[in-house]
């Protein structure tokens, strides 16, 4: 082939915010025969520390009703404790504190001191459908009738997850989506009048960020294991030069073509690139000239 043109689409997400974490949740659903126990998953964020206790971000529609909640950090699932609820009536923000005794060995975030401007960009880490690593949404802040929103679409499991600007400070808290037709579903979040307020009846202050600081990469919290993906990603571009190669190989393959008379013999030899349409052209002539 002259041209031939493949797409590889690679999503490499190994590395995220280490003090943004998965939850898990236990709630009792039951019916009139028996119950059982359903497990839950969602992201916090780790803010601060108080008397020993580190104290966490979610929202409040993930703890609510819910048996119990734990946080992974430092290799494993760590009970954690419903410090406070806050759902504003009437309004589609909610977000709810955490606390554990046992200490993330990560850096918290910290809150803004104001709210971010239309078009600012921004960036939403969270565990999607229970995933064992983290997963960052980039996009811009925008308004839809006269209310912040996220402009990436959030998945289950996204809830609680932190919203972060440039400057790898909180802004905001997960929600949902805007179903609203015709806006591409943005995310719903919970904004900093709603997270201080909620801080304010926790703890009486609200923890700032002293000095800006960057968002941080480091390797993923997991479970259990710290996971690499460098065996995979040298394997993968191994493939891909392989794969260019063949490529190499086809685009400087001849297709020959025989033409053969009436007596069976080949007369003459073409070659045409491969993927090329072969043109032939045959003069018509008249029978008697033919024998």
């Amino acid at each position: 082939m002259r041209a031939i043109t493949i797409l590889f689409v690679l999503l490499i997400t190994s590395v995220v915010q280490a003090d943004v974490m998965a939850v898990l949740t236990k709630e009792k659903s039951c019916n009139q025969n028996s119950c059982t126990l359903i497990d839950g998953r969602a992201t916090c964020v780790y803010v601060g520390t108080r008397e020993g206790r580190a104290i966490y971000l979610t929202a409040a529609h993930v703890t609510k009703n819910t048996l119990s909640v734990s946080i992974a950090f430092n290799g494993k699932w760590n009970l954690a404790r419903v410090v406070l609820e806050h759902i504003p009536a009437g309004s589609m923000e909610d977000v709810s504190v955490l606390e554990t005794t046992v200490l993330p060995s990560s850096k918290p975030s910290c809150i803004a001191e104001s709210v971010p401007k239309v078009g600012e960009r921004a960036r939403a880490v969270g565990y999607p459908r229970g995933s064992s690593r983290a997963v960052v949404r980039d996009g811009n802040i925008i308004e839809v009738g006269g209310v912040r929103r996220f402009s990436a679409t959030s998945i289950v499991g996204d809830s609680g997850g932190p919203v972060f600007n440039s400057e790898g400070q909180l802004i905001g808290i997960v929600k949902g989506n805007d179903m609203t037709p015709g806006i591409g579903q943005p995310s719903v979040y919970t904004g900093l009048p709603v997270i201080e307020t909620c801080f304010r009846r926790a703890y009486g202050f609200v923890p700032r960020c002293s000095v800006p600081r960057k968002v941080v990469v480091n390797p993923v919290q997991t479970e259990t294991v710290v996971i690499d993906n460098s065996g995979d990603l040298a394997a993968l571009q191994g493939e891909v030069t392989k794969l260019r190669a063949e490529i190499d190989k086809l685009n400087k393959t001849q297709i020959p073509v025989w033409i053969v008379g009436s007596d069976g013999e080949p007369v003459a030899k073409q070659t045409y690139p491969l993927g090329d349409p072969i043109k032939l052209r045959f003069k018509a002539v008249k029978q008697s000239e033919a024998e």
